[in-house]
């Protein structure tokens, strides 16, 4: 699987079987008696709820088994101070840090925590 269409289609077709058990589920909760089976059950709905909600938001950010996810560290200020941003800069292809500029988007700065994921 190498295109977002690949993923889209069998995403689709995935996010349609879940559903149908979600619907297979829902209907053997109906005919349960026993609370901690129906307790059960409804867990497992709730767990193909999740997974269609994570399906979706994969698709709706072009995010593919190929995609790497990192995680910002936890720096030594942070662990001492409890206070560490990182930001989203432009370099300019430059190594010098007075060239640089902080980034907007959507008309804001964006400052990412410790234990923040980055997607790419």
């Amino acid at each position: 699987m190498n295109t977002m269409q690949d993923f889209d289609n069998l995403g689709d077709r995935v996010i349609e079987h879940l559903e149908q058990w979600k619907a297979q589920v829902n209907k053997v909760i109906d005919d349960l008696s026993n609370v901690e089976d129906k307790a059960k059950q409804i867990g497992l709905v709730n767990e193909i709820d999740t997974a269609v909600c994570q399906l979706k938001l994969c698709r709706e950010n072009n995010i593919l088994g190929k995609t790497k996810v990192v995680t910002l560290p936890y720096d030594h200020d942070y662990i001492y101070t409890g206070s560490c941003s990182y930001r989203i800069i432009c370099d300019h292809e430059s190594d010098n840090n007075d060239q640089w500029e902080e980034i907007k988007i959507n008309g804001q700065f964006y400052r990412l925590g410790p234990g923040s994921k980055i997607i790419w």
